[in-house]
């Protein structure tokens, strides 16, 4: 109904990692009128102008909408800033892929990097990649690793939350992982206090 969509970001990482797709985040180049019109009288969240949250046969949908771009490298620096490699992917409907950050290369070797070094780390990415380094393997690409340690994450209230919540989850396991523990613990800018008896213990 909105013409062509390609899943991106999470979604498509998801999908080239060949695990089910849980939302649906999608990137469009169609009119925000055309989107309007197709969403009809769905509960939308659409604060930002161009990006509608809503929800499409049980399934969470993020639509953003690049209309006034036509340029496909301002396109992908616009839709891929501040993000891993391994979000920096586009799969159209037809199967074809988008890697213009090696991200297909960074699932296959399973590396971390972001898609712009000097980028800003949110909160959110923060913990993805936390999320992605203990749990899923995935090792820190010197750049990402030297930012994690110089920029003493850490020490600002926000980020160690993420951090302490991924802590507390994986001490309080039914079956803990003592393992993850400890690389949770040796993050690059972690500063916790006797974690290394911690762990021995």
């Amino acid at each position: 109904a909105i013409g062509i969509c390609c899943l991106h970001k999470r979604a498509a990482f998801m999908e080239v990692a060949g695990r089910p797709v849980q939302q649906l985040t999608l990137a469009t180049s169609a009119p925000v009128s055309v989107i309007r019109s197709f969403l009809g009288e769905r509960k939308v969240d659409d604060k930002q102008k161009n990006r509608f949250l809503f929800a499409h046969n049980g399934i969470q949908v993020d639509l953003t909408t690049y209309c006034d771009i036509e340029d496909v490298d301002e396109l992908y620096q616009k839709s891929f800033r501040h993000t891993l490699t391994i979000d920096s992917i586009g799969v159209r409907r037809d199967g074809m892929v988008s890697s213009s950050y090696n991200g297909i290369e960074d699932i296959r070797d399973k590396i971390l990097r972001l898609t712009d070094g000097t980028s800003s780390i949110s909160e959110n990415l923060y913990r993805r990649i936390l999320l992605m380094h203990v749990c899923e393997g995935y090792s820190l690409d010197s750049v990402l690793s030297m930012r994690l340690e110089n920029e003493k994450f850490f020490q600002k209230e926000s980020y160690r939350k993420k951090f302490c919540e991924l802590f507390v989850s994986s001490v309080r396991a039914e079956r803990t992982d003592w393992k993850q523990v400890a690389k949770l613990l040796n993050m690059p800018g972690c500063m916790l206090s006797h974690k290394s008896a911690f762990v021995s213990y």
